[in-house]
């Protein structure tokens, strides 16, 4: 076959976690996009999953398995790519905290643009030496916000030139007023809310019920709250957690206000779901939280969010597109809460500009962005082989 213009690193669907869910929508805009010839895929599986080895694009590999590694870095290198496009999370790779991940760049030939979904300044010192690691054999690295660009500056000796800021890419959907969706199985009482994605703990939906526990009781203004998505299938306590905030809706007396959509959602059911909404809510717990999906593509439908002080959200969240409160503050929380409940004006002036924010997030700019940066790396790669 053609040497491939770009290999991409990741974890694919069906898995359900958002770097697959990224991964797809991000390879599918490239090619659309008319990057020449069709993307070649090394693709990180685990217990239970398909082995599509053998198909004309891709190669599998358990990235547990370092034998296997070494062998997908040495089959990437016969197929000679112009550059090779990594996602990494920590627990994406095998061995000690994923570090069977610098095994295999070290063992890659071609120049390599690796986007890190993980970034903070206060990761465990064997996961700091991997991401200094991962950032030095990388040609590139590719952040989702100017913050975590600073940290990678301040805390890992990055060269700013090396690195990028591309936005987390979205779908370009259409723009339509809440309540123009509707969901069958939910009953819609006043203004409705949503938390979205995969469920683990560390949502931090333990700190939203209470605080609409706190609304109930001093308002009389009709309210739903939906929490959708499945239990995240990696996370052994996810079930558990659940369970947890299940017997919170009871004891807050939520029945009527509280609904659990527990299945996984693909993209289109996502965006229906969230357009059948009015306000989004992101209440992570991890303050260097450094990405995330859902947050983006909330915003992307056209909808504001409350959102806890996370990295990721203090860059993309302001007073204009919604509400960003301190972590685990369920006072400040309802308050946020009570403010858009009561104010549709204010509402609606949000969800305008969460929209327009994002239109320059769509998969078609940011495959874009990722084209150039990819062409760069390659052509100076190029350049220094044939100057040696």
């Amino acid at each position: 076959m053609n040497s491939p213009t770009v290999v991409h690193v990741s974890p694919l669907p069906p898995r359900r976690c958002g770097v697959a869910e990224y991964t797809g929508a991000l390879s599918a805009a490239m090619a659309a996009a008319n990057r020449g010839g069709a993307p070649f895929f090394v693709r990180l599986v685990c217990d239970g999953e398909a082995d599509t080895t053998g198909s004309e694009n891709c190669i599998c590999v358990d990235p547990s398995n370092i034998s296997a590694v070494q062998d997908t870095a040495a089959a990437v290198n016969r197929l000679a790519p112009a550059s090779i496009l990594l996602q990494h999370e920590f627990k994406l790779y095998g061995g000690n905290d994923g570090d069977n991940v610098l095994t295999f760049l070290e063992h890659l030939n071609a120049p390599i643009v690796s986007t890190l979904h993980t970034v903070s300044s206060s990761l465990s010192g064997k996961r700091q030496r991997i991401l200094r690691a991962i950032i030095a054999r990388s040609t590139r690295s590719v952040v989702f916000s100017e913050r975590a660009r600073g940290i990678l500056m301040e805390s890992y000796a990055a060269d700013a030139e090396n690195v990028s800021v591309i936005p987390h890419g979205v779908p370009d959907v259409a723009f339509t007023l809440p309540g123009a969706v509707a969901l069958p199985d939910v009953p819609r009482r006043g203004v409705s809310f949503i938390t979205c994605g995969l469920l683990r703990p560390g949502k931090g939906i333990e700190h939203v019920l209470p605080a609409f526990a706190t609304l109930k009781r001093k308002t009389s203004a009709e309210f739903t709250y939906l929490v959708c998505g499945g239990d995240h299938p990696r996370n052994p306590n996810a079930t558990n957690y659940r369970s947890q905030l299940a017997e919170a809706v009871a004891r807050f007396g939520l029945e009527e206000n509280v609904f659990f959509l527990d299945r996984f959602f693909d993209w289109p059911a996502m965006i229906r779901t969230i357009q059948a909404c009015d306000v989004g809510i992101c209440a992570y717990t991890a303050a260097e939280q450094s990405s995330s999906g859902v947050l983006a593509l909330t915003l992307a439908c056209g909808r504001p969010v409350i959102t806890t002080d996370f990295q990721y959200a203090r860059e993309v969240v302001n007073q204009r597109n919604g509400i960003v409160v301190p972590i685990g503050d369920e006072g400040l929380l309802s308050s946020a809460i009570k403010s858009v409940l009561l104010n549709s004006e204010r509402r609606m002036q949000m969800a305008s500009e969460s929209y327009h924010l994002t239109r320059s997030w769509v998969w078609r700019e940011v495959a874009k962005q990722h084209i150039e940066l990819l062409d760069e790396v390659s052509r100076c790669h190029a350049n220094r082989s044939c100057s040696s």
